[in-house]
C-alpha cells in the first residue's frame, strides 16, 4: 500500500510540468490566433430601440404580505431605503420603430450607492439606484413569440462605457436569450426621455397590478447592442419573427454573428 501511494505521487510529480507545458502552448495558441486580423474581427453589435409604455414601479413598503397585490386604485408609496426589493412591469410596444406586443419585467433590490451618501444610503465610489434583472419577452403584433432577452445588472447611474450620447442611464449586461435571441450577448441602457415624460409611475406593492394599464404608469426607450457568440452553426431564425431580426449569413468557422439592423453609432 506504502509503495502504491509513492507511486502514484511520483507520477502526479512527472506529469506537472507536461501540465504547465500544455497550459502554455493553448496560452499561446490562444495569443496567436487572436493576433490574426480576420480572426480577431467580429461583426459590429445590431442595435434594437425597445420602447415600452404602462411602466410602474412597485415598491416593497410593507412587511404585511397579506397586503401585497389588493389595492385596485392608484397608489402612493411609502419611502423606502437601502435593501428593500422593488417589482417593475410594462408592456414593449415596439422594436426599432416597428409595432410589437411584449413583456418587460425588472426585479431589483434597492442599494442606493452613492459617494456622498445620505442617511440609509450605501457609500460607493460609484452612483447607482438598485442591483437588478430585467428581461425583454417580444411578440409580434399578432401574438407570435419572438424570443426573450435576459440581462443583469445595475438600475439608475450612468450607462455601459461607449454609448451613443443620448443613452445616458442603467448599466445591464446580456446573460442570454431565448428563440431568435438564443446566444445573444451585450449590453443594456436607457435613453433620455422627452421632458416631462416620466420612465415609470412608482406604486406601493399593495397596488394591485391587474390594472396596471387602467392605473397608467411611464413610458421608457431602452437601447441594446447584441452580438451572438456560439460554437456551433445555428439554423436561421424562423420567418416569423421580425423582418429586422433575420440573422446575416453566416461563415463556416466564425463563432459571432449579429442581426441586420441598425450598426451600433
Amino acid at each position: 500500500m506504502r509503495n502504491t501511494t509513492r507511486h502514484n505521487t511520483l507520477r502526479r510529480r512527472q506529469n506537472m510540468p507536461l501540465l504547465r507545458w500544455k497550459t502554455a502552448l493553448a496560452t499561446a495558441l490562444c495569443a496567436a490566433a487572436f493576433s490574426q486580423p480576420g480572426l480577431a474581427q467580429v461583426p459590429p453589435a445590431s442595435v434594437l430601440r425597445i420602447d415600452t409604455g404602462n411602466a410602474v414601479l412597485y415598491n416593497e413598503d410593507t412587511a404585511d404580505v397579506s397586503k401585497f397585490a389588493t389595492d385596485p386604485n392608484v397608489t402612493t408609496p411609502v419611502p423606502t431605503k437601502s435593501f428593500n426589493r422593488a417589482v417593475a412591469i410594462a408592456d414593449i410596444q415596439a422594436v426599432n420603430g416597428e409595432p410589437v406586443m411584449g413583456l418587460h419585467t425588472r426585479v431589483a433590490v434597492n442599494i442606493g450607492l452613492r459617494t456622498a451618501p445620505n442617511a440609509g444610503q450605501a457609500i460607493a465610489d460609484t452612483a447607482r439606484n438598485a442591483s437588478a434583472t430585467i428581461s425583454f419577452e417580444i411578440l409580434k403584433s399578432d401574438g407570435t413569440p419572438i424570443g426573450t432577452i435576459m440581462a443583469s445588472g445595475f438600475a439608475g447611474g450612468a450607462s455601459p462605457p461607449g454609448s451613443p450620447s443620448n443613452v445616458t442611464g442603467n448599466n445591464f449586461v446580456v446573460t442570454g436569450g431565448t428563440g431568435a435571441f438564443l446566444g445573444a450577448r451585450g449590453e443594456v441602457g436607457s435613453e433620455n426621455p422627452p421632458p416631462g415624460v416620466s420612465v415609470q409611475r412608482v406604486a406601493s406593492i399593495t397596488e394591485d397590478p391587474a390594472n396596471r394599464r387602467r392605473n397608467g404608469g411611464g413610458t421608457q426607450r431602452w437601447v441594446l447592442k447584441l452580438r451572438w457568440c456560439l460554437q456551433v452553426r445555428r439554423s436561421p431564425i424562423p420567418a416569423t419573427s421580425l423582418s429586422s431580426l433575420r440573422p446575416s449569413r453566416q461563415r463556416q468557422g466564425r463563432f459571432c454573428r449579429s442581426l441586420r439592423g441598425v450598426s451600433a453609432r
